[in-house]
């Protein structure tokens, strides 16, 4: 008996406070009324108030207490507009949970068509509800991770007995559904960023085009012939994934970890890679053209064949790396770190190499017609049969480069380092090649002999 007498207690005490603190305003109210005329009309107080008629004193006090009784109904209506905002507010949450509740039941069906809807339902009260951003996200992640089959990039053979089935070329309409709507949502501030992990799902062929996913993690995800075009993925995680045919033209892929990743016949025109990990990335036959690997770390890559024109490679560093038969026409490969690089039959026409490192690498039958290797470090580097014709190697370090068959016509070699004439003699220079002084004047010596003896 007593706990319920304190219960009842508790919880009538907020409204005997209210009720006590309304009685007390209204008794403030009415004095202020009685006393208004001779606060607010200074003509009403002290010897002047005596000269007043008594028709100007009862116009100034009505006056008076008009101003008061107007400012009161003010407050009131102001009062009474807080109230209904804040009722609003607290319909407007009870609804939005209402509705991501019933959207929450529609995930849950078994047919496709009510998932869909259940799936577009959040959508709409993600724009509306700000509050439940990041529960709409999260559940949308998880219905994806959950609905997603696992990807097999792992490397290991399928059991002769027991195969595995063979996986759909694109993803579910409600899983398809779910990642547009991820991709797409508003970019408001979150106070609990949910994580976007896609790791180890199978996506090959969805759409995400123009997606901003920063910060997602792919990783060991199939995305073969996925639509990635213009998408936002900065710092995003691709480690090990399997990009195979994928569009990723004009994306964003800024400080992303793509090592060990595979990109083989991708199109990835006008792609931001700058200070990615591509390092042991395979890339064999893709399209880079006027792409951007500025200071990414590309060690152990493989792009056999990759078409790279005009893209930009300053600061990079693809030591290790296999670029046979790679077409780098007018590329910019400032600083470019390519010791030991295999680059045997690569196109590296116009292309700019200044100060960059080729310590070791193999340019065997490599076309460097016109390039600019101007300080570049060659040193032990085998350009067998290269195609140096106009390139220009002003200051660069030839120490122990194998030059045989080499074609050196109009090649500028001139305050070159480690050249020997033993090298220019297994080239094929002409006359028209610059050679340091000490080597031009041999050649001149050797050609006047030459003509001594043939006269």
């Amino acid at each position: 008996m007593n706990e319920r007498l304190r219960y009842g207690a508790r919880r009538g005490a907020p409204w005997f406070v209210a009720s006590l603190a309304t009685v007390v305003v209204l008794i403030m109210y009415a004095f202020a009324i009685e006393h208004a005329p001779e606060w607010l009309n200074p003509m009403l107080r002290g010897p002047s108030g005596a000269n007043l008629t008594s028709g100007e004193r009862m116009t100034a006090t009505h006056n008076a207490r008009l101003l008061l009784v107007s400012i009161g109904g003010a407050l009131v209506v102001l009062t009474g507009l807080a109230f209904t905002a804040v009722n609003y507010r607290l319909a407007h949450r009870g609804q939005a949970t209402e509705r991501f509740t019933k959207a929450l039941e529609r995930l849950g069906s078994e047919e496709l068509y009510i998932r869909i809807g259940g799936i577009h339902s959040l959508q709409r009260l993600l724009l509306d509800a700000a509050s439940l951003h990041s529960d709409i996200v999260e559940v949308l992640v998880a219905f994806v991770r959950d609905r997603s089959p696992r990807s097999s990039v792992d490397g290991h053979p399928d059991n002769p007995i027991w195969p595995r089935r063979p996986m759909p070329a694109e993803p579910a309409a409600d899983v398809q559904a779910a990642l547009t709507v991820i991709a797409g949502r508003p970019r408001r501030p979150e106070a609990h960023p949910v994580q976007l992990n896609f790791s180890g799902l199978d996506l090959r062929g969805v759409n995400l085009a123009g997606a901003w996913l920063d910060r997602v993690n792919f990783s060991g995800s199939r995305l073969d012939q996925a639509d990635l075009s213009g998408a936002a993925m900065a710092e995003s995680s691709l480690r090990r994934a399997r990009l195979t045919g994928a569009r990723l033209e004009h994306a964003i892929l800024d400080g992303a970890d793509l090592a060990e990743a595979r990109f083989d016949g991708s199109c990835m025109v006008m792609t931001s890679l700058r200070s990615a990990n591509l390092a042991k990335a395979c890339l064999v036959e893709a399209e880079a053209s006027m792409a951007s690997f500025v200071s990414a770390d590309a060690r152990g890559a493989i792009l056999d064949r990759a078409i790279m024109v005009r893209t930009e490679l300053s600061g990079a560093s693809l030591a290790g790396s296999s670029l046979v038969g790679a077409v780098l026409r007018n590329a910019f490969l400032y600083r470019t770190n390519l010791d030991e690089a295999s680059l045997d039959g690569a196109d590296l026409f116009f292309a700019v190499l200044i100060g960059a490192q080729l310590r070791n690498a193999q340019l065997v039958g490599a076309d460097l017609s016109a390039a600019a290797l101007r300080g570049a470090n060659l040193a032990g580097a085998n350009m067998e049969r290269a195609d140096l014709s106009g390139a220009g190697l002003m200051k660069a370090n030839l120490s122990g480069v194998c030059m045989k068959g080499a074609d050196l016509s109009r090649a500028n070699l001139l305050l070159v380092h480690g050249c020997t004439w033993e090298q220019v003699e297994e080239a094929a220079a002409t006359r028209r090649t610059w050679l340091p002084r000490r080597l031009a004047r041999r050649r001149a010596g050797r050609a006047a002999v030459e003509s001594t003896l043939g006269t």
